[in-house]
């Protein structure tokens, strides 16, 4: 017998949920997981490297035109698709050169300003979908488990840049101005990923009549 129509439905807020981030370890994977030898592995592990040591939505990333880059200046500018708003990022030596090599030897000859593009006719600008595709083919490659909602998404990428740096000690502005926030409140929902400064604010377990026996140490 159906039951659905009398089980009380429950709040599903959007602060509620955790964000998906990868390890350190799986984001090294991942990176290993790339073929650099092709053109299409080049345009793969720039992007990954953009999106995990800058932070870059998918958005930003796929319509990242050749402007976008001063390399007189070593710096990424460019208008944020989402919010509208202009942000400067440092190019990264690692990041600058994962960039060159795909638009040297590896990006088809074509007049498109996008950097990262289609290599299958209709050549254009890659996809939403074909960023999720990159980021969920590299890391099946790598062992690594995409069952977890988001975990195979170019976002998570993204969330794991402002967990490792919430690990070492970055302040909570300094990140979100990295990532494009803003306001630091929405940061702060990677907070809930940061687990070894959570564990300070971990509270005693009080004894109650259910646990006064227990030997559990909590």
């Amino acid at each position: 017998e159906d039951f659905s129509c009398v089980v009380p439905s429950v709040s599903n807020r959007r602060e509620c949920k955790l964000p998906t981030a990868y390890s350190k370890k799986e984001k090294d994977d991942l990176l290993k997981a790339v073929d650099r030898s092709s053109p299409v592995g080049k345009r793969d592990y720039a992007i990954i490297m953009i999106a995990t040591r800058l932070g870059l939505r998918s958005s930003d990333i796929r319509l990242m035109t050749f402007s976008s880059i001063r390399w007189e200046k070593n710096t990424i500018e460019l208008t944020m698709e989402k919010t509208n708003e202009f942000i400067v990022l440092p190019l990264l030596k690692d990041v600058g050169e994962a960039i060159i090599e795909y638009i040297r030897y590896g990006r088809p000859q074509c007049e498109l300003p996008y950097i990262f593009i289609s290599h299958l006719p209709p050549v254009r600008a890659i996809t939403a979908s074909g960023m999720t595709a990159v980021v969920r083919r590299h890391a099946g490659n790598a062992g690594i488990d995409c069952t977890p909602y988001g975990k195979g998404g170019p976002h998570a990428l993204r969330s794991t840049l402002a967990t490792h740096l919430l690990e070492n000690e970055v302040p909570l502005p300094v990140i979100s101005e990295i990532l494009g926030h803003k306001d630091t409140r929405t940061t702060e929902v990677y907070l809930k990923l940061d687990i070894p400064h959570l564990r300070k604010c971990g509270l005693e377990v009080p004894v109650f009549d259910w646990n006064k026996n227990d030997r559990e140490v909590f």
